[in-house]
């Protein structure tokens, strides 16, 4: 197995790795990583991966690993062994997945649609991140769209549950909604979702001027 190492105090430091992938345990799955995107996001994960524990879903192997930490992706794999009766050898998932060829996944909350990683190590981050989509019983998988659905899924996600609260909260009583860097996939799709779900609120984008005809 190989991962990618990233100096959490200097992001611009990286090193390819080979680390022992070891036996797979009882109740675990392992996936081989076929592609992930690399996008402004994933940046962020690192500047701010300790303020909000991004260093921490997938810790890094190996000796003199200090100071180290692996960026988080979102991506395609698929199962190469596993030790789940559920889940077969040869099936494909989508989700949260390390700069690396391979991760070994504690599948929990089985469902034809998806399962969850229950590594103890991840339990206290937020379950969106632990979410695993199985892609033979997912509506949103394309096989001609795998590559759009990386760069832009996470984040129009993150648009949506915006929408969905500021309209919870009838969008405290506001007429307009002003989104800054609206050249981002987070303010396009937060646009995208108020245009469909909120069409009474006014859209106002906000960006610069080599921007403006992409906007």
């Amino acid at each position: 197995m190989q991962q990618v190492h990233v100096r959490k105090n200097a992001i611009g430091e990286a090193r390819l790795v080979d680390c022992d992938q070891g036996k797979l345990a009882d109740d675990a799955v392992r996936l081989e990583i076929e592609s992930f995107s690399v996008t402004a996001n994933n940046v962020t994960y690192a500047v701010v991966g300790d303020g909000f524990g991004y260093w921490n879903f997938f810790p890094v192997q190996g000796a003199g690993t200090d100071g180290m930490g692996i960026v988080p992706m979102w991506g395609h794999a698929r199962v190469i062994e596993s030790n789940v009766s559920e889940i077969s050898v040869g099936e494909r998932v989508y989700g949260y997945l390390p700069m690396a060829t391979h991760l070994d996944v504690v599948p929990g909350k089985l469902s034809a649609s998806g399962f969850t990683d229950m590594a103890a190590h991840r339990q206290p981050m937020s379950p969106v991140y632990n979410s695993y989509s199985r892609l033979a019983a997912d509506p949103e998988h394309d096989p001609a769209r795998e590559g759009e659905r990386m760069i832009f899924g996470p984040l129009f996600k993150t648009g949506f549950l915006i929408e969905y609260f500021m309209r919870s909260q009838d969008w405290f009583g506001a007429g307009q909604v002003i989104l800054t860097s609206a050249s981002s996939k987070t303010a396009m799709g937060l646009a995208s979702t108020a245009r469909h779900r909120s069409p009474d609120i006014r859209r106002i984008g906000l960006t610069s001027p080599g921007n403006v005809a992409f906007v």
